[in-house]
């Protein structure tokens, strides 16, 4: 990785808005807006690139497995949201996660890959649940494919930044693992 890609990193997180998951943010349920979801909604952003984070800093054979799990877990969330609905404490659930996934960062190889897999599971789930049942009416598939899309290239620039961030600036590692952790504070402080 050269250090010209942690300018690409950063920016990619700049450019997040605030929480998009709610209903009326799209006009339609199209591929594209699924795609653009993941980039424009803050929770989403960090949350999926803090997994590509994590992920980096796993052995070459099982970077992809974090993000399979993550999005698997997603789509199965959502497709229960859509169906079901979501519980009023899901929102509370993915700024909890956004927490989590900071002490995940920062805990490092402390803590057993078994049970960090399992936690990001759970947080793909909650985030799918909240998506799937605020996501707009229509052509719900492809809005699906493009949430998916989306959200695996926010795992990629994870990947990405967190190889960048571990050989030349490793001291933003934990920058970042703190940064994540109070995002997702003040989400929860404010929803």
């Amino acid at each position: 990785m050269r250090k010209s890609s942690l300018p690409i990193f950063v920016v990619a997180m700049l450019v997040a808005s605030n929480a998009w998951a709610h209903p009326g943010h799209f006009a339609s349920a199209t591929f594209a807006s699924g795609c653009a979801h993941p980039w424009l909604g803050l929770d989403h952003s960090l949350a999926a690139a803090a997994v590509g984070l994590w992920a980096s800093a796993q052995q070459t054979g099982s970077r992809w497995r974090a993000p399979a799990l993550f999005v698997t877990s997603m789509i199965v969330g959502a497709l229960s949201g859509q169906a079901f609905g979501a519980p009023p404490i899901a929102e509370i659930g993915i700024a909890g996660s956004l927490v989590l996934l900071g002490a995940l960062l920062l805990a490092g190889s402390r803590l057993a890959p078994t049970l960090s897999l399992a936690a990001i599971a759970v947080f793909g789930m909650v985030h799918g649940l909240v998506h799937g049942a605020e996501a707009p009416a229509g052509a719900w598939p492809a809005y699906l494919a493009g949430l998916a899309t989306g959200t695996m290239l926010l795992h990629g620039v994870g990947i990405a930044g967190g190889h960048v961030i571990r050989r030349h600036v490793p001291r933003l590692w934990p920058a970042c693992a703190i940064a994540c952790s109070v995002v997702g504070a003040w989400l929860l402080a404010t929803t």
